[in-house]
């Protein structure tokens, strides 16, 4: 089975030493590829693009972490709400009612009771 490469990350260091060459590249003269795509022109403005879609990514991350954290309160409120509703139908029909057993918790009837233990003689 053949990976598609284009959607694996690169490594950071990868990436810098792409940025050290293009530094270098900047620095020879007489640079002058058949490629019109890999000027240093063409080259700065796909390294900028992607440090653009960096930032966009950054900050996009930043605006999912407080919507996730905003969720992750929302799930913790409504779960203590509901262990004070279950508390509240024990409290107003009973632990052994078929109202608590109507909202998933077991009746206290339904719980084995303890085995009597034998004397050690």
């Amino acid at each position: 089975m053949n990976r598609n490469t284009k959607t694996l990350r690169l490594k950071p260091d990868q990436l810098a030493a792409d940025i050290e060459a293009l530094n270098a590249l900047k620095a020879m003269t007489g640079y002058a590829p058949a490629n019109p795509d890999l000027t240093v022109a063409e080259l700065e403005v796909a390294k900028a693009a992607m440090l653009a879609k960096q930032t966009d990514e950054d900050q996009a991350q930043a605006v999912l972490d407080i919507k996730r954290d905003a969720a992750v309160g929302g799930e913790h409120d409504f779960h203590g709400l509901m262990n004070a509703a279950y508390d509240a139908v024990r409290g107003q029909f009973g632990r052994d009612s078929d109202q608590v057993q109507a909202m998933g918790r077991k009746k206290v009837s339904e719980y084995k009771r303890p085995a009597p233990r034998k004397k050690a003689g």
